[in-house]
């Protein structure tokens, strides 16, 4: 990738998308049948990414002219605020446009795009996270467990096969998507219900496997679960693999901010465990446990 990312971790962890941990379990069909298709899905995603490398150099180097010219400046990546009078407010408004412009070019991030064009029959039939053999069997020590949003239950039947006691809910509100969801598969007897189910039994660890992002589920989900420990797979704000530049990050891509914030003052982390990646993500395993 380019010179201008950070060399600490790659362009979002990108070297390390493909390094499987562990062998491949053997019931895991959906990795075997993935393993093979990645490495095409990273050359799609690579060129896909190359032209908003190129914006993102280029709104660094206006927002350091903006800076060095106009030191009352202030930059947010969010939205770009400036203050100056006269030709040089006009100067700075023209480059503030432009870095703007920059911005919401730089911020097509590919990463769905891509998962959805070349993944979508492999997310449909099995699930959106990528299980391999070491987290299958690190979630399982943390039995008895209880999972909302499960989906087609794929995680649940792995853990299950791996001797897991697992109860799992989804609200199938994913059915309402179109046939293509509607029909998919399902591997284990996910019942229905919402994340309310968690108010009535906190005796299980809580397990969330790829929240959909910006929603109240992953919040509401932690705020009625009141037991011990939670294992969450996703992305989240603190992996060095969401920054770029040492300057601009990238929000998660699951669950929302409130989730995280909860996470952070009510839990702390104990493991994390490496799976594969669709490219573009950098969701983990993570385990955390509510403080004393």
């Amino acid at each position: 990738m380019g010179k201008y990312f950070s060399k600490r971790v790659g362009l979002f962890g990108l070297m390390g998308l493909f390094s499987f941990s562990g062998n491949l379990w053997a019931g895991n069909e959906f990795l075997s049948q993935l393993e093979p298709k990645l490495p095409q899905l990273q050359r799609i995603f690579e060129e896909r990414l190359a032209p908003i490398e190129s914006s993102l150099k280029k709104l660094l180097e206006v927002v350091q002219v903006l800076n060095e010219d106009f030191p009352p400046f202030h930059s947010l990546m969010g939205g770009l605020t400036f203050r100056a009078e006269g030709l040089n407010a006009f100067r700075a408004y023209q480059l503030q446009a432009q870095a703007e412009e920059l911005r919401l070019n730089a911020f097509q991030w590919p990463a769905w795009d891509v998962l959805s064009e070349h993944g979508r029959e492999l997310y449909l039939k099995y699930s959106y996270a990528i299980p391999n053999d070491e987290a299958i069997e690190t979630i399982s020590k943390f039995s008895p467990l209880i999972e909302v949003g499960a989906g087609s239950g794929y995680w649940a039947k792995l853990l299950t096969d791996q001797g897991a006691d697992i109860l799992a809910f989804d609200n199938y509100s994913w059915t309402t998507l179109g046939d293509a969801y509607k029909n998919s598969q399902t591997w284990f007897d996910v019942k229905k219900a919402d994340e309310s189910i968690l108010t009535s039994d906190s005796g299980r660890t809580l397990f969330l496997c790829w929240p959909p992002r910006g929603s109240q589920f992953s919040s509401n989900a932690l705020k009625n679960y009141q037991g011990k420990t939670v294992i969450y797979v996703g992305e989240t704000p603190d992996h060095p693999g969401l920054r770029f530049f040492d300057t601009i990050e990238r929000q998660p891509s699951m669950a929302n901010r409130t989730f995280f914030d909860l996470l952070k003052t009510k839990f702390h982390l104990i493991k994390t465990v490496s799976i594969p990646n669709w490219p573009g993500y950098q969701d983990q395993v993570y385990i955390y446990e509510r403080n004393e």
